[in-house]
């Protein structure tokens, strides 16, 4: 049995050494190279939550580097599901060390990443596999009880229904561009 090294090929020199009883011999030689198995492993530079619309693109996500002697092969397919975990239909594929580019533009959706690797010595391929989901984005939404008069104008806002938890900052514009 001949053992790789990870992201390195090894080589192994076999010898067979024949003896007479006579003291007389003789001696043949070969190698052996054990090839690496590609490894998959997919990087993140960002996250893998975030609010719609989410791009994925080799800013997000991409093959990781530190396998290129093992890795000659990149194959990329994301498939999209909706809110209720179904699958929509066809997934987005490509090739490359960096996935094709894609978005989520829904509010809690998800697409499953898949990177599978392959290398050119038909070695044992590999796969890595990551979700990336959209989550809620908030809705701001106010009412005022006026919105013109006479100085000094004093107005009240308020949040409505519509409007979703969360944290919000009110500012004001004035006409020539300022913010009060």
């Amino acid at each position: 049995t001949f053992n790789n090294i990870i992201n390195d090929s090894i080589q192994y020199q076999v010898i067979l050494t024949g003896a007479s009883q006579y003291t007389c011999t003789s001696y043949d030689t070969d190698t052996v190279t054990v090839y690496p198995d590609p490894i998959a492993e997919i990087d993140t530079n960002g996250l893998l939550l975030d609010c719609a619309t989410l791009i994925i693109d080799s800013t997000l996500i991409h093959a990781d580097s530190s396998y290129t002697i093992a890795n000659d092969n990149y194959s990329w397919t994301i498939t999209h599901y909706d809110s209720f975990g179904n699958p929509i239909v066809p997934p987005i594929t490509g090739t490359g060390p960096n996935p094709p580019i894609d978005s989520i533009t829904t509010d809690l959706d998800s697409v499953q990443v898949i990177l599978s690797v392959t290398n050119n010595w038909g070695c044992n391929p590999d796969a890595d596999t990551i979700m990336i989901y959209t989550i809620e984005d908030p809705v701001a939404h106010f009412i005022l009880d006026k919105d013109q008069g006479c100085d000094t104008l004093f107005v009240q806002t308020d949040t409505t229904s519509i409007s979703t938890d969360g944290e919000y900052t009110w500012e004001v514009f004035v006409d020539n561009g300022g913010i009060l």
